[in-house]
């Protein structure tokens, strides 16, 4: 399955999901994209992305039954053959972002009560991993089937991030904020670093 920083994979309603690793209640110097989010201020709230558009919240800490439909907002013919990208700003704990195949990129700034199309002048190529600066939340980065592209304005334009990077489809993006340094990972072309610092 594609899809980067993999959580629990469980199935749900017959579909594969990811749930969040409970490491990501603690803050860290490393922020990594998951596909399963667990609220940073509020612990007991998680999301969960799912094969074909299946986005779930529970505030219940996912007990049993506590999982409801989060994807108000997101069109349902838009559908992945992979567990898609879900992240949460770890500044901003309302907000999340979700990618999609069909190239679109989602963002909720309540807590998945209904979400925006930001895609804006992305290509139309699958979304396989997002990535939020912690330090600056208005900067996300996302790993599409022909590279990488980043925003410093929340998702109104986009800019593709080449400098060395090969067209190739970006699996997974990893951003250590101490280093300033943005991690692509590829498929069959390596993993690449770029500093991100001078970006704006």
């Amino acid at each position: 399955m594609r899809g980067a920083g993999f959580g629990i994979v469980v199935v749900l309603v017959g579909q594969f999901c990811v749930l969040p690793r409970l490491a990501l209640a603690a803050p860290a110097a490393r922020q990594e994209a998951e596909d399963g989010s667990l609220d940073p201020v509020s612990p007991s709230t998680m999301y969960s992305a799912c094969q074909e558009i299946f986005l779930q919240k529970s505030t219940a800490g996912g007990a049993f039954g506590s999982w409801n439909s989060a994807q108000a907002g997101i069109n349902p013919v838009d559908r992945v053959d992979f567990i898609p990208p879900l992240v949460i700003d770890a500044a901003h704990s309302s907000t999340l972002y979700f990618g999609d195949t069909a190239g679109h990129i989602f963002r909720t700034a309540n807590r998945g009560a209904g979400w925006d199309d930001i895609t804006g002048n992305l290509p139309n190529v699958p979304v396989n991993g997002v990535v939020v600066n912690a330090a600056k939340p208005a900067q996300i980065f996302v790993g599409t089937d022909i590279g990488v592209f980043y925003s410093s304005t929340s998702g109104n334009t986009w800019t593709s991030l080449v400098d060395g990077l090969p067209r190739a489809a970006v699996t997974g993006l990893v951003l250590d904020s101490v280093t300033k340094t943005l991690r692509a990972t590829t498929y069959g072309r390596g993993a690449w670093d770029i500093k991100i610092a001078t970006l704006r």
